[in-house]
């Protein structure tokens, strides 16, 4: 594996358009991002009250808090304000529901700026407001804050933990499935599916991500499975660059003959990357997990969808096209009701929205199911952490989420879709629902 630094004049433009994104999603802040941690460079502290719109009687006076380590002016802030706004919605349902009787829940961000050097005090500043468990979608929290949960008795939920945060079992839990168990299980559907290696021999498989352990977990899987079968693909390389690198000339080169690529995972340098492969001439099939589809809007924008066509992704949500699914139409439903002048935004997000109101509303389900067990006045962390090794659900799309005292990784199953020109949207190639592949 390669790794590059470098800076490019055009992170000043795409990011000035992804701050105009920002603005229409309701985010003004603007705060610039350290270039390395100092003691006088603080980040921007969002807190964000939620309350219930109808006013009811709780049963017990009991609030419980949840707090969330989140980008809100940096490099994946187009997306996390997007996540931010969903995770509020699903907790404003919840409340003016009364899903969880007796309780209220509440929300406090923190903006770490998606600097790992924030990690730490974004834990402990929210731990010091109050928060009962804690949520976070940037990789690098649940590595940076392990090493005090169990001591203070404090669940993480994330939606990007890596195996070094699950091994051993302990107080991380993935909302979804191992960055590298998502490529396992989509190489083998492409081998069986959509490359014929007994008649054209291997694919070859190569990627490029940037300095987080998402896009390296990817990258390790890609090479684990590949050289597992060596008969299906052949791994050609895999690069990982600064986030400054905004252009890819070594890296394409190199890859520039593949059969198959997987873009960066995160921003600007997802549709940045994928823009220049085609320029140069690389045909590759695209590959992609949920990463790439939080930026989808923004690559279909800067890419086209001629360019885009066929690219293909292992999902374990639905998709937005997707009507008569639960979860799929209340999503909806929040972007009528709450947000009307921001249905395209959040639908432009691609997954971002979609997925976080599927995944939040399955951690306050656990929280739900947690104090029918315990009653709300023993509600505590250690609390929704046993209840949470015992915790499944089965949604009528057909979405299947677990834990159990050895696994720390909810996702079971995903499915398979496709980017198509002609529909100019993300759609299901193949109706069935596939086992997570555990090993390569």
């Amino acid at each position: 594996m390669s790794t590059r630094k470098g800076l490019n004049v055009v992170l000043a433009i795409v990011l000035a358009a992804l701050l105009a994104l920002m603005t229409n999603c309701g985010d003004d802040g603007e705060t610039a991002l350290p270039t390395q941690p100092t003691d006088t460079v603080q980040p921007t502290i969002t807190v964000q009250s939620i309350e219930s719109t109808t006013p009811t009687e709780p049963l017990e006076d009991l609030t419980i808090t949840i707090g969330s380590i989140t980008d809100k002016t940096a490099m994946a802030s187009s997306a996390l304000s997007i996540v931010d706004m969903a995770l509020t919605d699903v907790v404003e349902y919840f409340n003016d529901n009364s899903l969880i009787p007796g309780v209220e829940l509440d929300v406090i961000f923190y903006d770490g700026q998606y600097d790992p050097a924030h990690d730490i005090p974004g834990y402990e500043w929210l731990k010091e407001r109050g928060a009962d468990l804690m949520i976070s979608p940037v990789p690098s929290v649940p590595l940076s804050v392990m090493r005090f949960l169990q001591e203070d008795e404090m669940v993480l939920f994330s939606p990007s933990a890596t195996s070094e945060a699950l091994d051993p079992p302990g107080w991380v839990f993935l909302m979804g499935s191992r960055p590298e168990v998502f490529v396992y299980t989509l190489l083998d559907w492409v081998a069986q599916n959509d490359w014929d290696y007994e008649q054209k021999g291997p694919a070859k498989v190569g990627a490029v991500g940037g300095m987080d352990a998402y896009a390296l977990a990817l990258q390790d899987g890609l090479e684990a499975y590949c050289k597992a079968h060596p008969d299906q693909f052949e791994w050609v390389d895999g690069f990982m660059v600064e986030w400054t690198v905004m252009t890819f000339a070594p890296e394409i080169n190199a890859l520039l003959d593949c059969d198959y690529v997987v873009a960066p995972s995160t921003g600007v340098q997802t549709f940045a990357f994928m823009k220049e492969y085609r320029e140069a001439g690389g045909q590759a099939k695209y590959l992609g997990t949920a990463a790439q589809a939080a930026f989808l809007g923004l690559i279909y924008s800067a890419v086209g969808w001629e360019d885009l066509d066929g690219m293909l992704f292992a999902l374990q949500d639905r998709w937005w096209n997707e009507r008569g699914y639960q979860l799929v139409d209340l999503a909806w439903d929040f972007l009528y009701q709450k947000h009307p002048d921001n249905v395209d935004v959040a639908v432009f997000g691609g997954v971002s929205y979609l997925g976080t109101v599927q995944t939040s509303y399955t951690i306050l389900t656990l929280i739900e199911r947690t104090i029918k067990e315990v009653g709300a006045q023993n509600f505590s962390g250690q609390a929704l952490y046993e209840a949470a090794q015992s915790f499944s659900i089965t949604y009528d799309s057909g979405a299947e989420w677990s834990f159990t005292p050895t696994k720390r990784a909810a996702g079971d199953k995903v499915g398979i879709y496709g980017l198509s020109a002609v529909d100019e949207d993300l759609v299901r190639i193949d109706a069935d629902w596939y086992p997570i592949r555990l090993d390569p």
